[in-house]
């Protein structure tokens, strides 16, 4: 298995840790932060292979985190899955329109969501 290093972008604490948990178990590195800015900030001053990234936070919400990484030359690249308690398929469509990679509902903090999640984009990087 290729080791990844992920960023976990949410705004809650405890769904971010669980996340963060459930990735490290898996073998990857795992940063955390809880906001869109911090994201943003350290994708610019750091390598990442995977972004899991919460749809409905505060201040910048996940569709404009997105929107950012995929308008930046340098980031765009990075695949981003999105993850949401939203279940309607409009947040779905607009997640992947603007670039996501996949879409994640909760409870994707399940060990099993996230894992098959990180197998597909290392499958899909190694193309």
């Amino acid at each position: 298995m290729i080791i990844g290093n992920i960023l976990v972008v949410d705004d809650d604490f405890g769904t971010r840790e669980i996340i963060k948990h459930n990735v490290i178990e898996q073998g990857h590195q795992a940063t955390a932060v809880e906001d869109g800015e911090k994201a943003i900030e350290l994708l610019k001053s750091r390598a990442f292979d995977l972004v899991l990234l919460d749809v409905l936070m505060p201040g910048l919400d996940g569709h404009e985190v997105l929107r950012r990484l995929k308008a930046d030359h340098l980031l765009r690249h990075i695949p981003v899955v999105m993850i949401s308690g939203l279940d309607d398929i409009k947040s779905v469509v607009t997640c992947i329109e603007i670039g996501a990679e996949d879409f994640l509902t909760n409870p994707s903090t399940q060990p099993c969501s996230v894992h098959a999640s990180i197998l597909a984009r290392e499958k899909n990087s190694q193309r």
